[in-house]
């Protein structure tokens, strides 16, 4: 017969007064950091340290780099120093409308599947136009949905059409209507906004901002008299089919209501069939910084510390003929070290006269080789010193360990902080039991920070500008971070227990565990626990773990806080609840590059016997107005981990002031059995 102890109840009455003055009150020193640092306990601190190195490599690789402007929220400074060499112009969009191009803070937001967020345009002859450059859409439908405000008074009929385009020149039409009433269907929302009542001489349109996400609010004319209101909403649904002769990378719906005051579109879709096809360039992952002009524009790199270099290479994909690179102790003070040699070479190679000794290095453009936005895919900045993370790996970290002989009864060790690596998936050519095995050659990863996210990850080895000074967020790529990530970490045991599991706390989104060459497992959800057998896989010795993150199915778009608005709170993100909802930007936090993805909470291995008691749950019930005595209720999951039958007791120990009461009940389990139990109903005085 074994005995499986619940644990403990201890009761304690606290008495609470209000205090003048308090004295003896226990230092906070070393817990409330300084803004920028990590505000817990230093020893939960895991992320790896920065050291000088002094081998000839290429110092700028994974340091925070900073430019002028980029052209879209994708295409930022970071990718300049992220290692990865692209020959391909990036995919990018423009949207236009009859006003003009749209600003980037607006221009994807109709692209991001959610109902909730919209884009305004006013008047009654109006267009929207999306041109794609350098992508395409394997598409057979395209449908634009909205609302159009309208005005009774005014002349009935309308005009739409819809036109394409594989080279922005030359345009095929793909549908014209027509008629003579009212475009769309009647009822609708004003403006994104529930429907209300309108009083005498007030406009029936509520609108949060004058800039910012809501650039052109609904203009909507106010009624003049106790009558019925003129204003009418309907609902645009609207679909167009789409030959399957072309590939088309250009758009044009044109849309012509005399009636019409204003127009809300909240999504333009595209499909294959019944499946959704994003026409959002953080969908495709292309690695180049692009500026918003080819004019004078400029991309710094921070080397973290004074480094020696004699030469840069910059691999272009559209180039700078003219400017020159400059460098600086306090990226205020610049001195010319070289001027860009021009010329047709996108590959260039820029030796310096001397070496040159500084912490930052730019490059300063004042001219396009075409006219069009430069576009470079990697500055490279030849020379020794500058820093780069080291992981600190610490002593096994093992918890209420007991043993008996050589094999472990009971007990905890730690997997936080240690050797763990990351990279993108798409830059990891292997299987996930290959990565999770020995020898398997993660040189190139980088050190990580677990728990962490994949952002704060780059953050801590100084490859990303941090997010949280100034406006450092735009200078993160959002292509970048929209991405599978892979984790590993190896580590060694000297003792094993007769069950070994494999624990969780928490991941973002999803992830698929492997350990030992094997797949274990795969946790769903951001707050979801995840706990894995793995007495049949775990080894004495080294082990291998590996843990392939999966990005969030809806990341939505980004959303950018400025002087005039907050932009939009929540969005489609909340469609793979669950998981940080508030990462896709609300008033009081920016959009988390990423979605805060990765191992985000603790990673342990614990060690049992045959039976562990799993979930325990106490319920406290006080007969009030009696507090003098409470009934406590308890319960808990027995699980039989043997392939043979066990028997046991299980207990509930409690105490108060002294004062002892045990509950027990028998149980037998069969084999691989996982049983809920319910202690009998105890009194407490």
């Amino acid at each position: 017969m074994k005995h499986f102890s619940f644990g403990k109840l201890t009761v304690i009455v606290a008495c609470v007064a209000m205090m003048t003055g308090c004295a003896g009150q226990p230092s906070q020193e070393g817990m409330n950091r300084k803004p920028g640092n990590y505000p817990g306990n230093p020893e939960e601190w895991f992320a790896p340290k920065l050291v000088t190195d002094n081998t000839y490599r290429n110092v700028a690789k994974l340091r925070a780099a900073y430019a002028s402007s980029s052209f879209d929220y994708n295409l930022t400074a970071q990718l300049a120093t992220d290692g990865i060499v692209s020959e391909t112009m990036p995919p990018t969009t423009r949207l236009f409308t009859q006003q003009g191009e749209v600003p980037r803070i607006q221009k994807e937001i109709i692209f991001d599947s959610n109902d909730v967020t919209s884009y305004v345009v006013n008047g009654n002859d109006i267009f929207l136009q999306l041109d794609m450059a350098d992508m395409q859409l394997d598409i057979d439908q395209i449908a634009l949905r909205g609302r159009v405000v309208l005005d009774t008074r005014k002349a009935r009929g309308y005009e739409v059409k819809t036109l394409a385009s594989v080279d922005g020149t030359q345009w095929d039409e793909l549908d014209a209507q027509s008629g003579s009433n009212y475009f769309g269907v009647e009822g609708g929302a004003w403006a994104g906004y529930p429907p209300r009542k309108v009083a005498t001489g007030e406009s029936p349109v509520r609108f949060l901002y004058e800039h910012g996400a809501v650039k052109n609010p609904p203009v909507v004319a106010p009624a003049t008299n106790a009558g019925p209101n003129p204003m009418m909403t309907r609902t645009i649904n609207y679909v167009v089919k789409l030959p399957a002769a072309k590939t088309y990378s250009h758009f044009k719906i044109e849309m012509k209501m005399p009636s019409a005051q204003s127009w809300t579109f909240t999504s333009w879709d595209f499909a294959k069939g019944d499946e959704p096809v994003s026409a959002l360039p953080s969908f495709r992952f292309n690695s180049a910084w692009m500026s918003a002009s080819a004019g004078n524009e400029w991309l710094m790199v921070d080397l973290g510390t004074k480094a020696q270099f004699d030469k840069v290479n910059l691999h272009w994909i559209n180039k700078a003929v003219k400017g020159v690179i400059e460098a600086s102790d306090d990226a205020k003070t610049w001195k010319q070290v070289a001027e860009l040699p021009g010329g047709d070479d996108l590959n260039e190679v820029i030796a310096l006269d001397k070496t040159v000794k500084n912490r930052y290095v730019r490059l300063n453009l004042t001219e396009a080789a075409n006219g069009k936005p430069y576009v470079l895919s990697e500055m490279e900045v030849m020379g020794k010193g500058g820093l780069v993370a080291q992981n600190e790996v610490a002593e096994a970290n093992w918890t209420n360990l007991h043993f008996d002989n050589d094999r472990i009864l009971n007990g905890q060790l730690s997997l936080d902080g240690g050797n763990w690596k990351l990279q993108r998936a798409s830059e990891v050519n292997a299987s996930g039991e290959a990565i999770a095995q020995s020898g398997f050659d993660d040189e190139t990863w980088i050190a990580a920070t677990v728990p962490g996210t994949v952002l704060s990850s780059y953050v801590n080895i100084g490859a990303v500008a941090d997010p949280n000074v100034a406006d450092n967020q735009l200078q993160v790529s959002e292509s970048f971070f929209y991405s599978d990530f892979w984790y590993r970490h190896t580590f060694n045991i000297d003792a094993l227990g007769e069950r070994s599991f494999l624990n969780f706390d928490g991941i973002n989104w999803k992830a698929d565990i492997y350990l030992n060459g094997q797949q274990i497992g795969n946790i769903d959800g951001a707050f979801i626990r995840g706990k894995f057998d793995v007495t049949d896989v775990v080894k004495q010795g080294e082990n291998v773990l590996a843990v392939k993150i999966i990005k969030n199915a809806h990341p939505g778009v980004v959303k950018e806080q400025t002087a005039w608005s907050p932009d939009y709170n929540g969005g489609v993100l909340g469609a793979d609840n669950p998981t940080f909802h508030a990462s896709i930007g609300w008033d009081w936090i920016p959009t988390i590059r990423g979605r805060n993805i990765g191992i985000w909470n603790d990673v342990f291995l614990t060690y049992a016997g045959a039976v562990t008691i799993e979930d325990p749950f106490v319920q406290t019930d006080l007969p009030l107005p009696d507090t003098d005595c409470a009934d406590i209720l308890a319960e808990a999951t027995l699980k039989n981990h043997s392939d043979k039958t066990v028997k046991g007791v299980l207990s509930f120990n409690m105490e108060n002031d002294g004062a002892g009461l045990t509950e027990q009940i028998e149980v037998e389990l069969a084999p691989g059995e996982s049983k809920l139990v319910k202690l009998p109903s105890a009194r407490l005085d």
